[in-house]
């Protein structure tokens, strides 16, 4: 990636104590949009990315606290069920996904997945 180019990147963090946990969310909250309680995205260059890993490596404690970003194929697909927590006009999806998701949507809703049990 170029210093300049952006990509989508995704972070997710489990962390155990709740100051270090405030702080981890209120310093990614500054930088990405809130995908879930404890997952944020959005497009970082290469010296954004350098600045969340730099900023989070101050507040979370190596031994306690498990924090990953993944770094999101330019066509990714992915899967979104249920109520939407980004902010409206943010999307971190490629248009012909949501278009399957919508398309799809109702005829899920309409026949639940069928789980195997364990044997």
């Amino acid at each position: 990636m170029s210093s300049s180019q952006k990509r989508v990147w995704l972070a997710a963090y489990d962390v155990s104590d709740p100051k270090r946990l405030a702080r981890v969310h209120n310093f990614l909250r500054g930088r990405m949009a809130a995908v879930q309680y404890s997952v944020f995205g959005g497009p970082l260059n290469a010296a954004g990315v350098r600045s969340v890993v730099g900023g989070l490596c101050g507040l979370i404690d190596f031994q306690e606290d498990d924090l990953r970003l993944y770094p999101l194929p330019e066509c990714c697909e992915a899967a979104a069920l249920g109520r939407c927590s980004l902010p409206e006009g943010v999307v971190l999806a490629d248009h012909r996904l949501l278009t399957l998701m919508r398309e799809t949507a109702p005829v899920l809703a309409a026949a639940p997945l069928q789980w195997d049990e364990p044997e």
